[in-house]
């Protein structure tokens, strides 16, 4: 019995060690780099692990309102949404323009993300938003092209605050993610997720690189496409 329940303890720990070692990193993230004692195997199945929890929780609501999902899979995929872009062009923005900063050492991360916060000038419901970010976009562009030494600054400045923005970065996210005039979206639960996988983006980000934030989203947003595909053959 003592064998079994350390047995548990075991797979307990190693299932959270991810959040174990970010949190860990949190406490200094100047000087205590992100350990990589767990697998990205263990990295994959955390994110499917709250993935699996907020979807459970969706399709039960979802029932208890009275959706049929037999003849009605525009809730888990509408039918004006498109694969390519949500699988892949979506999660190339939004983790660009959310956690791309983290990464900005490499100077073709930099240039990427200011492409993608010019794409997102174009998107925002407030046309004088979008005015004012493509000109910071563009300033902040020519300056680090003219003046070599302001990027230096810039990543002494991401370096020096890196605690403060692992915090902004998923607020980032939830703002470019969450359509908050959408029904749907404007609960506290669909908040709460995107705040959630935020973090685990961050996570990602940080420990690996964004290439690989980049993959989880696209593998988390393409799950309902494959549920919508195997409900559809049944």
């Amino acid at each position: 019995m003592e064998e079994i329940i350390n047995n548990k303890k075991s797979v307990t720990i190693w299932f959270f060690t991810p959040i174990i070692n970010f949190v860990s990193y949190l406490k200094f993230p100047n000087s205590n780099p992100i350990e990589k004692t767990n697998s990205f195997k263990q990295d994959i199945l955390l994110f499917l692990f709250f993935y699996f929890i907020f979807a459970v929780y969706t399709i039960i609501k979802l029932i208890i309102n009275g959706v049929d999902f037999s003849s009605n899979f525009e809730v888990l995929v509408p039918e004006d949404t498109n694969f390519l872009t949500e699988v892949f062009l979506v999660p190339f923005i939004m983790q660009f323009a959310s956690f791309g900063f983290f990464n900005f050492n490499r100077k073709y991360i930099f240039v990427l993300a200011m492409l993608f916060y010019v794409l997102l000038s174009f998107t925002f419901d407030t046309l004088i938003i979008g005015y004012i970010v493509l000109a910071l976009v563009i300033i902040i562009s020519l300056v680090v092209f003219f003046r070599k030494n302001v990027y230096v600054l810039i990543l002494d400045f991401i370096q020096n605050n890196k605690k403060y923005l692992i915090l902004i970065s998923p607020i980032l996210f939830v703002y470019f993610g969450i359509d908050f005039t959408h029904t749907l979206h404007s609960n506290l639960f669909f908040l709460i997720r995107a705040i959630v996988f935020g973090f685990l983006f961050t996570y990602i980000t940080i420990k690996y690189n964004i290439w690989y934030s980049i993959v989880f989203q696209s593998i988390i947003s393409a799950i309902p496409f494959v549920m919508v595909g195997l409900l559809n053959d049944y």
